[in-house]
């Protein structure tokens, strides 16, 4: 064999083991393309979210080496996105990223690692071991059906017009009730009520899922009378209106739920502004506290994982002893 043979065949099996390096070291972007490419991946029921949030890991960390990937660049990524906002206003502004988006959307990253190293295309996650930021502990203020009565109480009592106080009390009820998001409510249409069978239906295309397919979540007896007691609009399609036969808008909702509370005596706990989202966050507590199966909880919520019940379930424990000793002093009778 002459010497430019052998030139040649050595050339060649150095650019076949530089192939089988860069294959066994891909870029971030590269396995995050070859994940959501995955039948795993389209099995999720949060595919979309996931992919949202796998833009900004392709944007800062897309060109990066897994081989690369260690504590500092995670810092370093951690550094840039709290620099970043997280939810944009109307007018470009907005409040930075919070440390729980941040940790999220870097357990998605190892989320991404690990699906690779069971599939072979790594050896092994490089920040399998990572560490959290520390997250500010989340919102205490818990609303109970009481609180909410009270507000519907109120909300009669609200503004000049009577059909303005009839409408926040529906808009009340059916929140708590139904668990739902402000922009929900506020876009609920008639067609979405099932008076019948006591359900709501929501489209998630047209919820935050941004997804494909109907939520079912409760239409509670006290929200239907509310809802039948306040004034319809004639070509209105919006289930709650302003005296213009308008649709509410968010903040002005919120506007005026925080003045009905200050009027009711339902604030805040520990020094908390009392917001909306407090209902929904009362609601889903009180089913979990009646023993409503958590997978059930999710569907209605519209939650596509358990870490949801957590987060909401501010009265963890309330009513747990009671029922514990119900159970126990039953089954000894028995």
């Amino acid at each position: 064999m002459d010497e430019e043979t052998v030139r040649a065949i050595a050339l060649a099996v150095a650019r076949e083991m530089a192939g089988r390096g860069a294959a066994s070291d891909p870029t971030v972007s590269d396995l995050i393309d070859r994940y959501e490419r995955s039948p795993e991946f389209a099995s999720l029921r949060a595919a979309k979210t996931e992919r949202a949030r796998h833009k900004h890991l392709r944007r800062l960390l897309g060109d990066r080496r897994v081989s690369e990937l260690n504590d500092g660049v995670l810092d370093d990524y951690r550094s840039t996105r709290a620099r970043e906002p997280g939810h944009v206003r109307g007018d470009g502004t907005g409040t930075p990223t919070a440390p729980a988006t941040r940790n999220r959307e870097v357990d998605r990253l190892c989320r991404v690692l690990n699906w690779a190293v069971e599939r072979g295309h790594i050896a092994k996650n490089p920040i399998a071991q990572h560490a959290d930021e520390p997250e500010p502990p989340g919102r205490r203020t818990s609303v109970t059906s009481d609180d909410v009565d009270r507000l519907r109480a109120a909300a009669l009592d609200y503004g000049r017009d009577t059909r303005i106080g009839l409408t926040l009390r529906a808009m009340i009820s059916t929140k708590f009730d139904a668990f739902l998001r402000r922009s929900e409510l506020c876009d609920l249409r008639w067609s979405q009520l099932d008076f019948k069978a006591g359900a709501i239906l929501l489209d998630l295309s047209q919820t935050k899922a941004h997804r494909e397919g109907t939520r079912i979540t409760i239409l509670s007896d006290r929200a239907a009378s509310d809802i039948r007691a306040a004034p319809r609009y004639v070509g209105a399609p919006w289930v709650f209106c302003s005296t213009r036969g308008a649709r509410y808008n968010d903040r002005t909702f919120l506007r005026m739920l925080q003045e009905v509370a200050a009027r009711a005596g339902v604030i805040g706990a520990d020094g908390e502004r009392f917001v909306a989202h407090d209902l929904r966050a009362g609601g889903a507590s009180e089913q979990l506290e009646l023993g409503t199966p958590e997978r059930d909880l999710m569907d209605m919520a519209g939650w596509t994982t358990r870490e949801m019940i957590d987060r909401y379930h501010r009265r963890r424990g309330a009513g747990a002893a009671a029922r514990a000793k119900e159970r126990l002093e039953k089954a000894r009778r028995g």
